[in-house]
C-alpha cells in the first residue's frame, strides 16, 4: 500500500536553535518505520539553517559551546520502497536528506540548495541500505552532494547536476580497522560544476582494513522521470492550522493529518499542504507503520512522461486540479469522469502545459473551474468527444503575462459539448498597451447550452 504526501506549500523551520532545548538537535522532519510513502509535489521546505552555522564548531572549532551537531530536514529511518520527487529543500542546518537502514528508494526531480559556506550540508546522506536510485536532481551545498556511508549497496546516482560542493562521495569507510562493505555504487551522467571533486572513495587508513567497493562513474546531463499519483488526501488546513508561517500551529496539524492519512484503511491516501500557505514546522518525526498501503503526496500528475496512456478512471473532488500534464508528450488520455461541485475553486479537470501530442478523448468532466486548460508551451493538442460542464470552459491561457510571448499552436477541439457552463472554449490573454497579441483556432465546434453560450473561435 502507498501512503502519499503532497507538498505544494512551504514548509519552514524554527530558525533559532533554542527551539530544539529538550529534542534531538539531530533531527527535524523524521519518518521511521514508514513503509510505501511517497512524498512530492512543487512545494519547498526552508531549514533556515544560518543559526546552526553561526555556531558550528566546524567554523568556530576554539569557541566554547560551539555546536557539533545540527539539524537534518528529512530523515527516513527503516523505510521501505519510498519516493520523494520535485521538492525544493534549502537552507539544510546541516544534512538536507538522510536515508538509514532503508530499501527500495526513490529520490527524483528534487532541487537541493544552500551556500557553498554552509557547514557539513550534504545534500544526500546514505547509510545501510540497499536499492537507492538518485536522479533528475540539482544539488548544491557545502559539503557532499551525495555521501554514500557503510553497509551500503545497489546505489544508482544519474543525471545529477552536483555543484558547489564537495563531489559524490564513498565514506569515510574503516574507521578503528572495521571492515565495512559497499558494493555496485553506479555514478552515471552526473555534472559536476565548482565542486572540490568529482567521485571520490574516502577511507581511514588502517593496513588490516578491507574495502570491496565497485564505482563506475561518467559526465553528463541528465533526462526526466514520470511520477503518477492519486488517493484520497487529508488536507493540513483541515487540523486547524493558520499556514502563514508565523504562528507555531502547525507541528500538531501536521501529526494529526498524518496519523489520519497513516490509519486510513485505504490502498493509497494522501497528506495534502497545500499552495499558497507557509507552515512553521518544530521538530516531528512521522511514525509508521501505517494501515494505508501507501502514502503520497500529490494529487494525479504527469511531469516529463512519454507516451502514456491513462483511461476509464473516475476523480472526485479534487482539492485544485485533478489531472495535471507538464513536460510531456504522446499522452492519451480517455473516458475519464472527472466530478466536483462546480462551486469549488481552482478544480480545473485537466490541466496542460509545455506539452505536445496530447489526445484526449471521450471524457465527461464537470467541475468548479476551467474543464481543461493549456498553457505555454503546449502544440499538437486533439480534444474530441469530451462533455463539458459544469465549469467555465475549455481554455487556452492566460497567455503573455508580462508581455512575454507564450506559443501555443494546433490545438483542436471537436464534438464537444458544453452544458452549464460560463463558456465554450476561448483564448485568454494578459493584455498590454502596444503588445500584439495573435491567436487561430481551427475546425473546432462545439454547443453551450449557458447564459452566455460563447464559443470563441470556433466555425460553423
Amino acid at each position: 500500500m502507498w501512503t502519499p504526501s503532497r507538498l505544494s506549500g512551504t514548509i519552514i523551520a524554527p530558525d533559532n536553535p533554542k527551539a530544539w532545548k529538550g529534542r534531538n538537535p539531530g533531527r527535524w522532519l523524521t519518518f521511521q518505520d514508514v513503509n510505501g510513502l511517497g512524498v512530492s509535489g512543487l512545494g519547498k521546505i526552508d531549514g533556515r539553517g544560518q543559526g546552526w552555522w553561526d555556531i558550528s564548531c566546524k567554523r568556530h572549532p576554539q569557541s566554547p559551546g560551539c555546536g557539533k551537531l545540527a539539524p537534518t530536514v528529512l530523515s527516513f529511518i527503516e523505510c521501505n520502497q519510498f519516493s520523494i520527487s520535485n521538492i525544493l529543500i534549502v537552507n539544510s542546518p546541516q544534512t538536507h536528506i538522510l536515508v538509514t537502514g532503508c530499501n527500495n528508494v526513490m529520490i527524483d526531480s528534487l532541487s537541493i540548495k544552500s551556500p557553498e559556506t554552509s557547514p557539513n550540508t550534504d545534500g544526500i546522506h546514505i547509510s545501510h541500505s540497499t536499492g537507492v536510485f538518485v536522479s533528475n536532481t540539482d544539488i548544491g551545498s557545502g559539503d557532499d552532494c551525495v555521501s554514500i556511508g557503510d553497509y551500503t549497496s545497489h546505489i544508482d546516482i544519474t543525471d545529477v547536476n552536483c555543484g558547489p560542493g564537495h563531489g559524490v562521495s564513498i565514506g569515510s569507510l574503516g574507521r578503528s580497522g572495521n571492515e565495512v562493505r559497499v558494493e555496485n555504487i553506479n555514478v552515471n551522467r552526473v555534472n559536476f560544476n565548482k565542486t572540490s571533486n568529482g567521485v571520490r572513495i574516502k577511507t581511514w587508513q588502517d593496513l588490516l582494513t578491507t574495502f570491496l567497493v565497485l564505482c563506475t562513474a561518467s559526465l553528463g546531463l541528465g533526462s526526466d522521470m514520470c511520477q503518477e499519483d492519486g488517493s484520497d488526501v487529508f488536507n493540513v488546513l483541515d487540523y486547524e492550522v493558520v499556514g502563514d508561517g508565523i504562528r507555531d500551529d502547525s507541528t500538531v496539524a501536521f501529526l494529526a493529518a498524518w496519523t489520519a492519512a497513516c490509519g486510513a484503511v485505504l490502498d493509497t491516501s494522501t497528506l495534502y499542504i497545500p499552495e499558497g500557505s507557509s507552515f512553521l514546522l518544530n521538530p516531528v518525526k512521522f511514525q509508521g507503520p501505517c494501515m494505508s498501503s501507501s502514502i503520497d503526496v500529490q494529487a494525479l500528475a504527469f511531469r516529463n512522461c512519454n507516451n502514456l496512456q491513462l483511461s476509464g478512471l473516475t476523480h472526485d473532488n479534487s482539492p485544485r486540479s485533478h489531472t495535471s500534464v507538464v513536460g510531456s508528450t504522446g499522452l492519451t488520455i480517455s473516458n475519464l469522469q472527472i466530478t466536483v461541485p462546480e462551486d469549488s475553486p481552482n478544480t480545473d479537470g485537466i490541466d496542460i502545459s509545455q506539452s505536445s501530442n496530447i489526445q484526449i478523448h471521450d471524457c465527461i468532466i464537470g467541475t468548479g473551474d476551467d474543464c481543461i486548460a493549456m498553457g505555454g508551451g503546449s502544440a499538437n493538442i486533439n480534444i474530441t468527444s469530451v462533455a463539458c460542464g459544469p465549469g467555465y470552459r475549455i481554455s487556452i491561457g492566460s497567455l503573455g503575462k508580462g508581455g512575454a510571448t507564450d506559443m501555443v499552436e494546433e490545438v483542436h477541439v471537436r464534438n464537444c459539448s458544453f452544458t452549464g457552463t460560463m463558456f465554450g472554449a476561448r483564448i485568454k490573454s494578459w493584455q498590454y498597451p502596444n503588445h500584439v497579441l495573435s491567436s487561430s483556432c481551427l475546425n473546432a465546434q462545439g454547443t453551450s447550452t449557458a447564459i452566455n453560450p460563447v464559443v470563441d473561435c470556433l466555425l460553423p
